[in-house]
């Protein structure tokens, strides 16, 4: 059987042992043709010698953190796959995944990108995400279909407004006609973005219902950091200057002051979170001196990366 080549790309930030991890699923799969690349993305953890010797892997080395985006369109730089698969690098894949990936694309020419089910590590019988709603354009609010419920793998292909970055395979034509990711959102959004343009070109998403990912969730961030604080923040606001049209941005804005903000900054005010309102200042101020544009982070706010 002709195997189209698959790219498998991921980004490792100074978690090494969990990268090694995913490698080793890799070797469980029933599809063969895959290329891995290992974007080592500013880590000081640095890999042994036999993850850098694998003949299997091709590591690519960035002496700064590039972010999310940056990380994976390095990835992208290398890859020579006609279908490009977007891992975490906490996540573990099953056995049949990338072969039920490959033919969902193959079968439906105008789909893009495709994404597996993706369910929790440690409690695989619970859904993380299984689809993703519209986004509401007054609030810059969507939600994850099937979280933390019991959606079993079954044969089943579920359009979606969007994509999980935690796994998402795109065709690489895709790719050379709407861009890479835009990295000046770093960390947060990006996908979101990416899954916009994908759409606005007229391509459709969905979900495999067939195909599942088990995610570490929040190995590299940490729940409710200041980091989440700021670029959520920060890439919500951002998402809504790029994408929604100029009613929605107005009346977003709206939202944002009136409701939005006040809530978040009374929210943690009542857990003494006086860091996280830094960090959400520093988003709202991040738009205001940036202009939409424009194509890199600016690194102004590198204490909040730890």
């Amino acid at each position: 059987m002709n195997q189209p080549l698959v790219s498998l790309v991921t980004v490792n930030f100074n978690q090494p042992e969990v990268t090694v991890e995913l490698i080793a699923s890799l070797e469980k799969q029933d599809y063969q043709n895959i290329e891995i690349i290992v974007v080592d993305n500013g880590s000081k953890r640095p890999f042994t010698k036999e993850m850098t010797q694998n003949e299997k892997v091709k590591v690519i080395r960035s002496d700064k953190n590039l972010g999310f985006a940056g990380g994976n369109n390095l990835g992208i730089t290398e890859a020579k796959g006609d279908f490009l698969f977007f891992v975490n690098n906490d996540t573990e894949i099953p056995q049949n995944t990338i072969q039920s990936l490959v033919e969902r694309l193959k079968n439906n020419p105008r789909m893009g990108a495709v994404s597996p089910l993706i369910h929790y590590f440690d409690q695989p019988h619970l859904t993380q995400f299984a689809g993703y709603t519209p986004m509401n354009l007054i609030t810059g609010r969507n939600s994850a279909i099937g979280y933390k419920q019991n959606i079993t793998v079954e044969n089943k292909l579920i359009p979606s407004s969007f994509l999980h970055g935690a796994a998402m395979m795109v065709r690489r034509s895709v790719i050379g006609l709407v861009g890479m990711m835009s990295d000046n959102y770093f960390l947060y959004y990006e996908e979101l973005d990416w899954c916009q343009r994908m759409k606005d070109q007229g391509f459709q998403l969905a979900v495999d219902y067939r195909s599942n990912i088990l995610h570490k969730e929040s190995i590299s961030t940490g729940k409710d950091s200041t980091l989440m604080a700021y670029f959520k923040t920060r890439n919500r606001i951002l998402y809504m200057r790029k994408n929604a049209p100029t009613v929605f941005w107005l009346l977003f804005c709206v939202f944002f002051v009136c409701f939005s903000l006040p809530k978040m900054v009374l929210s943690y005010l009542r857990k003494k979170q006086y860091d996280h309102i830094k960090s959400v200042v520093a988003g709202i101020w991040w738009n205001i001196q940036e202009p939409v544009t424009s194509a890199k982070l600016g690194y102004k706010y590198d204490s909040l990366l730890g």
